[in-house]
């Protein structure tokens, strides 16, 4: 709700505490740590629990995108924020990001330097855009469908 909200008002300081409180950062640990462990059945586990979360966040993004629209707010919409995290360039810049911000994961893990998860949560954070793709399918069925 947090990121929608951002996302809604085009403001980045409510995008990056709607990072901070990331309920999808724990399965990205789970993963990063149980493969650095090779305990592959945490892994699953992980792994399972994110997809289902961003399927959750995509759902959540569409529920406030659709109370959102009725709204003079909506009429702005795609804003910067909102177009910042659609394009394909953004996802090919990312992916080496959250790649690098899950080693990080994994290192702060195993040396329980925990102290260093806060700004790998903000790096990687898959939060935004999942909210993201939910508001503008919204927003797209509100403008072109309904």
């Amino acid at each position: 709700i947090i990121a929608a909200l951002g996302l809604g008002s085009n403001s980045v300081t409510i995008i990056i505490a709607s990072m901070l409180v990331s309920p999808l950062m724990g399965p990205v640990v789970g993963m990063a740590y149980g493969t650095t462990i090779e305990d592959f059945k945490m892994f699953r586990t992980a792994f399972a629990t994110e997809v289902l979360s961003l399927f959750a966040c995509i759902v959540v993004g569409a529920i406030v995108g659709g109370c959102m629209a009725p709204f003079q707010l909506s009429d702005e919409w795609p804003n910067d924020e909102q177009l910042n995290r659609a394009s394909t360039t953004s996802l090919l810049v990312g992916l080496p990001v959250a790649f690098s911000s899950g080693l990080g994961v994994a290192v702060s893990v195993l040396d329980e330097q925990t102290g260093s998860l806060v700004g790998v949560a903000i790096s990687a954070s898959l939060l935004p855009p999942a909210v993201n793709a939910g508001m503008l399918w919204t927003m797209y069925w509100f403008d072109h469908v309904h």
